[in-house]
């Protein structure tokens, strides 16, 4: 299926001015034939931005997203660490490749994952939940579906999986885990954010969609933008802790 221009859904907390206006520039310069963006901070949503509860952190608002958008597809559904953690301008090259290319049906694009560890609970391949993008409304139903199971967790989850959990959210590596300075109450957040973009992916196939990485459109360009967000993420982690 060869696409059109996206519909684009950018999800936001408390997002300043300066990032609101990066982030239109952003979906403006890749083109777009609607843009909706949601401010999940209670309370703060002025003008066209509309207003999130933040229930299930970003998910909600994603939720929100795939009730709101009006079109056939494809979607592009993206949150604010585009301009926070990652290369806006490869991930703008990137998706500009793959909105302009022949897309398969029953799956969804993003950024894959891949580790290396078998832990029991934890997929070793999996989406990294800030970015994706939905060919049809048929796919955008099924991953709503899939969003409305996964903020649902299981009562228990296996031990060496909370391990892991713990480990990765007090690391003792600076290249390894989650380095923001935060509270209980942000750790238990982040958590809950971890278990639901694990359970996204190993939901999906149950819903018979596949999930295709968007460094397949272009692996050499994505090479380059998973290096530019590696250090990102890392310099932003540091600065953080300063």
């Amino acid at each position: 299926m060869k696409p059109g221009l996206p519909e684009i859904g950018i999800v936001v907390y408390g997002a300043s001015a300066s990032r609101l206006e990066r982030l239109r520039r952003w979906a403006t310069n890749l083109g777009t034939k609607g843009l909706l963006i949601i401010e999940n901070k209670a309370a703060t949503a002025q003008g066209e931005v509309l207003q999130g509860d933040n229930r299930y952190s970003e998910f909600s608002a994603y939720l929100q997203l795939c009730n709101l958008f009006e079109g056939a597809g494809p979607y592009l559904i993206v949150n604010d660490t585009l301009v926070r953690t990652h290369w806006t301008a490869g991930w703008s090259l990137l998706c500009r490749k793959v909105l302009r290319s022949a897309l398969d049906e029953k799956t969804i694009i993003g950024d894959i994952r891949n580790d290396r560890d078998t832990i029991p609970g934890k997929p070793s391949t999996y989406l990294a939940s800030w970015i994706f993008i939905i060919p049809t409304r048929r796919e955008l139903e099924a991953f709503r579906e899939v969003l409305e199971k996964a903020v649902v967790h299981p009562d228990t989850l296996p031990a060496a999986y909370n391990t892991w959990l713990d480990q990765w959210l007090k690391p003792s590596s600076i290249w390894r885990g989650w380095h923001l300075r935060a509270d209980e109450a942000a750790l238990q957040r982040k958590r809950f954010c971890i278990i639901t973009e694990h359970r996204i992916s190993q939901l999906l196939p149950q819903s018979g969609l596949h999930m295709v990485s968007a460094g397949a459109f272009s692996p050499l360009l994505y090479r380059w933008i998973r290096l530019a967000d590696r250090l990102k993420t890392r310099l932003h982690a540091l600065k953080s802790r300063l």
